[in-house]
């Protein structure tokens, strides 16, 4: 069956179905999508009363974090559920509208459903009374006439082979709706996603219902069905913050012997109080060090070679606090007990007596070597 945007339905007006302005989200984290399990638990009303239950694996997508003011996309999609030996009429599932941002867009994802019959599947949102309202506290999937057992402007608990279909004994799947969202402005807010989960206990004509419909029996009768168990709690958490940017400085003492155990220490700005510090000899890692609830993280290092060592520190990040990496700092090591010779300037030659101007030889030609006497 093709499932079809709400824009595709002439009948409803556009407003009240969804059909908005859709920008293309960009989250800052990568979805994740989970499966909650959970039951609807219905009250019947027919020849005599009786409870049913109906089994959900509800399908969420959303991103775990986004940024202030950021748009991103929600997805929810019903899990397979099953009828009972009875045609199935005026089916509706209500989810609310998430807490913590701004509703920019809605629609039904095509090619989500399977084996629904009579109208067309829509998303429309609505009040606490069931009726089209653009303010309306919930989004609810049905067909094209809002037609319920009692929940809505059309609502009738004698005539279920109308609205939105399923066969008797067939499993079905309602479409997936997609939601665009702007994340508030403000910081450390969470964005949260739920189906209709305002009363607790099923009651027969109550409209605070998550699932409705109509079965076509002997007698006809009507189900209302309220979420219970994880079906109460929220499907899916975003939590909004900015990524703060970070500075590492590392602290090492610039002259060390070889074998001495020498302190490393790196202090991250602004404290995130949380993370990892990887300490670097040139490209070499020596090793790790949690950041402490002061903002600081501190290693023991013996340097064993000797020789100029260059030290960095790098802080690896969180969710909430970018990388960063340190300038280098440089480590003079050397061995115990190595005398180091200061160079000096070199002494001139001393000259050589029978060569050098004014020797006795060039005063004295004449006379005998090594004689004052006479030839």
């Amino acid at each position: 069956m093709k499932i079809r945007n709400a824009a595709a339905v002439a009948a409803i007006p556009a407003v009240a179905v969804g059909v908005l302005t859709v920008v293309t989200p960009a989250a800052s984290a990568a979805p994740v999508t989970k499966t909650v399990s959970f039951q609807h638990q219905c009250r019947v009303d027919g020849a005599s009363d009786w409870d049913y239950t109906v089994s959900d694996n509800l399908e969420v997508t959303a991103p775990a974090a986004v940024r202030p003011g950021e748009q991103f996309s929600v997805r929810l999609h019903p899990g397979q559920m099953r009828t009972s030996d009875s045609d199935t009429g005026r089916l509706k599932y209500d989810v609310a509208v998430p807490q913590g941002a701004d509703l920019i867009s809605y629609a039904l994802v095509d090619g989500t459903a399977s084996n629904l019959i009579g109208e067309q599947p829509v998303v429309l949102r609505v009040g606490a009374d069931g009726n089209q309202n653009a303010a309306g506290e919930y989004l609810r999937i049905t067909g094209t006439g809002n037609k319920t057992v009692n929940d809505g402007p059309s609502g009738n608990d004698n005539k279920p082979k109308e609205g939105l279909q399923v066969k008797a004994n067939t499993d079905f799947r309602l479409p997936a709706v997609e939601l665009t969202l702007k994340a508030g402005s403000g910081e450390d807010s969470t964005v949260t996603t739920r189906v209709r989960a305002g009363a607790a206990t099923p009651v027969i004509k109550i409209k605070d219902t998550s699932l409705s419909f109509g079965e076509s029996r002997w007698v006809n009768a009507a189900a209302y069905c309220v979420a219970t168990g994880e079906g109460r709690n929220a499907l899916s958490s975003t939590e909004v913050f900015t990524v703060a940017q970070t500075d590492t400085v590392v602290n090492v003492a610039l002259e060390a012997l070889t074998g001495d155990n020498v302190s490393i220490k790196a202090t991250v700005a602004p404290n995130p109080g949380a993370g990892t510090v990887e300490f670097f000899d040139g490209e070499n890692r020596i090793g790790s060090s949690a950041v402490s609830a002061d903002g600081v993280a501190e290693m023991v290092w013996p340097f064993r070679d000797a020789g100029t060592h260059p030290i960095t520190a790098k802080f690896t990040g969180t969710k909430k606090f970018n990388t960063s990496t340190s300038p280098e700092k440089t480590v003079t090591v050397t061995v115990p007990g190595e005398v180091v010779v200061e160079p000096t300037d070199p002494k001139p030659p001393i000259p050589d007596p029978g060569t050098s101007t004014g020797s006795l030889g060039s005063l004295l030609p004449g006379l005998s070597t090594g004689s004052l006497g006479g030839k």
